[in-house]
């Protein structure tokens, strides 16, 4: 899958929490990134371009509090891409991103509660394989809705202020 799929699916699930549960605006985003298999093909598809956008989106167009991004069993070559996507964030949200090598991925436990984290990353909270059957689920039911939102958009030639150009990342 490539990294613009996988970009277009979170923030069609952040859609769908947002639409179905207000606390979720309340409460905040923790993201955890479980990055096991992290090869060179995704370096090469993170560019600063695509990581500036993704990032810029997801901190000033979504309403809600990114409370922390925690990135699981990284490969080394993962830190070079971390680092440069730290470049795109104010400082408030870099002192959130958490990186977590194979050596110390059971570090996450004193930042996210074992309850909240799934069977394989050492938590009691179901198993990723579940998880992922229920999202995906859970995503084609919206179908319709994603289908008819999609069809509407802004004219960005009609925008004064072009520095918003940067969230059309999908």
């Amino acid at each position: 899958m490539s990294v613009v799929n996988l970009a277009k699916m979170f923030f069609m699930i952040m859609d769908i929490l947002m639409n179905e549960d207000d606390n979720y605006i309340i409460a905040g985003n923790e993201i955890i990134a479980e990055c096991t298999g992290f090869s060179v093909s995704y370096v090469l598809q993170l560019t600063p371009l695509f990581l500036k956008k993704t990032l810029t989106c997801l901190h000033k167009s979504y309403p809600v509090r990114l409370k922390g991004i925690y990135c699981t069993n990284t490969p080394k070559v993962f830190e070079t891409v971390f680092n440069l996507g730290k470049t795109f964030m104010p400082a408030k949200l870099k002192n959130r991103m958490y990186l977590f090598s194979k050596s110390h991925a059971n570090k996450l436990h004193t930042y996210v509660p074992q309850c909240d984290l799934p069977e394989e990353l050492g938590g009691n909270n179901g198993s990723v394989k579940d998880l992922t059957v229920e999202w995906k689920q859970k995503v084609e039911s919206y179908r319709e809705w994603f289908l008819e939102d999609s069809r509407y958009g802004s004219n960005e030639k009609l925008r004064v202020d072009t520095s918003q150009k940067h969230c059309k990342i999908l």
